[in-house]
């Protein structure tokens, strides 16, 4: 498990705030190999769809997900992003090296603008 310095957490943060402004924005965080929440949150104002629980257990999947898919990445090329649409929410997961980005936007929103916004903010 990798730790977070300081430096990087706060770093991490800003990221995650400037990533807030974008148009749709519900949720922006960065979670580790654990699933557990490095820094993030939610848009203010914007009411959770899902619990804390529930979360933990989405930020788990998103870890396994995004382990699952480097197998083949010697073969297909790293994972730039992965989104999925939702009736709700559209989903974006983005490996950062030993950690992973989670944004969370409303269900009109375009994944692959939001996602190259990200890639850019997060380089």
């Amino acid at each position: 498990m990798s730790l977070v310095t300081a430096e990087e957490k706060q770093s991490l943060e800003h990221a995650c705030k400037e990533m807030l402004h974008a148009q749709g924005i519900r949720f922006v965080g960065v979670i580790n190999q654990m699933g557990r929440l490095v820094t993030g949150g939610f848009r203010y104002g914007v009411k959770p769809l899902t619990n804390d629980e529930q979360r933990r257990v989405l930020f788990m999947q998103l870890v396994l997900e995004v382990s699952m898919r480097r197998e083949l990445d010697d073969v297909l090329g790293p994972v730039k992003y992965i989104a999925a649409k939702r009736g709700e929410v559209v989903k974006i997961t983005i490996p950062l090296n030993k950690k992973i980005l989670v944004i969370s936007a409303e269900p009109n929103t375009d994944a692959e603008e939001i996602a190259n916004k990200a890639l850019e903010i997060f380089k």
